[in-house]
């Protein structure tokens, strides 16, 4: 069992070696079976959740400790340049499924993502300056940090964050609608993503979470 749950039912070779410089390497890999086992990987390997906590809850649907059932689905998505999430279409859920995942682009699984073990003791995108005011940075569309000013207190630094990611999360959902492999269900996902973050910022609530 692969991470103690996965069975590779698979009736060929999922990767392939070959001589190179003398020595036998493997050349060739199941892009299926390859993105079967980073899922299984996330949700069930110890190792790995040392260094992201946030799998520590994850899980994958019994129906897909099967290889051949996971490829079949697969087989049947735009897949190809793409990553596999969870997240979106369930709303922050935990469980990697059919009805749950989907691929999207690297750029919307980046912009989502939060790690809240390594942020530091302020809201999300805050930081403490040395003249002891605080400051916003946040990402923009093209995944570069943004300083977004100072602040005198943590939570208007924060609201800043909220309105400029939200900002860029229209953004980039707006561009992801014209690729071939765009989806309305992710789109408007996306975009109550974006507006929850406009809500928080006005109520003065601070983000802990992309979905809730």
């Amino acid at each position: 069992k692969l991470y103690g749950v996965g069975s590779n039912d698979a009736d060929y070779t999922v990767t392939g070696y070959s001589d190179v410089d003398g020595k036998l390497k493997q050349t060739w890999r199941c892009p299926y079976y390859k993105v079967w086992t980073n899922m299984l990987k996330r949700c069930y390997c110890p190792k790995y959740q040392v260094t992201m906590p946030t799998y520590k809850a994850a899980t994958v649907d019994p129906e897909w400790f099967s290889f051949t059932a996971f490829k079949s689905w697969m087989e049947e998505q735009v897949w190809e340049g793409l990553e596999l999430d969870k997240d979106i279409l369930s709303a922050g859920g935990k469980v990697y499924s059919k009805e749950t995942c989907c691929f999207v682009p690297r750029r919307i699984n980046s912009i989502l993502l939060i790690n809240p073990e390594t942020r530091g003791p302020y809201p999300l995108g805050v930081s403490l300056t040395a003249s002891g005011k605080y400051q916003a940075v946040c990402k923009d569309v093209s995944a570069r940090a943004k300083g977004l000013g100072t602040f005198p207190t943590e939570m208007q630094a924060h609201s800043a964050w909220q309105m400029f990611k939200s900002k860029v999360i229209q953004e980039v959902a707006g561009a992801y609608t014209k690729e071939s492999h765009g989806r309305e269900d992710v789109y408007v996902n996306l975009m109550t993503v974006a507006s929850k973050l406009v809500d928080e910022s006005k109520q003065g609530k601070e983000t802990v979470s992309m979905w809730s």
